[in-house]
């Protein structure tokens, strides 16, 4: 691995630097104002890659959604990290090597640390700056809240057509749907936990299958190919 030198990281002029017009990533204009958000709360943490070109100009590599919010807050100098006189090529393969290698995210695991950020903050001052919309936080406290069918249409929430189909349609309203929905993505991403929690996830689904009394084993559990879950159009119908 090449050593990299502190030397590299640098304050530039801003009226030095140019975005690239090879850049490849798309503009979103509610991202760029969350991102704006998020730099005038915090300053310019990430930094800037960019490479030397001629007269003294600077093509930022990576980071020209930053740079655009540099311009627009008028900043005078901007954190880089100077990659020096490199050709266009080694420029594009770095960006994609910066911009591509992301880890993906559990969201059982992010639900959490959300819930932990809104016990200090409020959830309006949280999405001035960070890249979710209301509907999902509200998602992410369906996550962690214990679940339960208290309080849901249970006498006419399922409905199973027909018994003897390889194919049973489980149709519930939207209230049940979505609460069933978001603990079994809960389930999927929690690839690793206590033992308890897994098991407490997993009566869950024990749950829900007690309320599947009127379908017969051998058809639930040998014929049946696939069970689809099906929202009705209005909760509690």
């Amino acid at each position: 691995m090449n050593n990299v030198g502190f030397e590299k990281f640098q304050k530039i002029p801003v009226e030095k630097m140019i975005k690239a017009e090879w850049n490849y990533k798309k503009e979103d204009n509610v991202l760029s104002r969350i991102l704006e958000g998020n730099m005038k709360r915090n300053g310019q943490i990430e930094n800037i890659i960019v490479r030397e070109m001629e007269d003294g100009i600077y093509e930022v590599v990576n980071g020209n959604h930053r740079y655009d919010v540099l311009k627009r807050l008028n900043e005078e100098e901007a954190v880089v990290y100077n990659l020096g006189k490199i050709s266009l090529a080694e420029a594009k393969r770095i960006a994609i090597e910066t911009n591509e290698t992301k880890f993906s995210t559990n969201p059982a695991l992010l639900a959490k640390v959300v819930d932990d950020i809104l016990t200090e903050f409020s959830p309006e001052d949280f999405l001035d700056s960070a890249p979710f919309s209301k509907e999902q936080l509200e998602d992410f406290q369906r996550m962690i809240e214990p679940f339960s069918w208290e309080g849901a249409d249970i006498p006419n929430g399922h409905e199973v057509v027909p018994k003897q189909a390889k194919s049973i349609n489980i149709k519930l309203s939207r209230d049940i749907g979505r609460r069933f929905a978001t603990q079994v993505e809960k389930i999927l991403t929690m690839n690793t936990g206590p033992a308890d929690e897994t098991k407490k996830m997993s009566n869950i689904i024990k749950e829900f299958v007690n309320y599947l009394q009127d379908i017969d084993n051998d058809v639930l559990y040998q014929k049946a190919n696939r069970i689809n879950i099906v929202e009705l159009d209005g909760s509690g119908e």
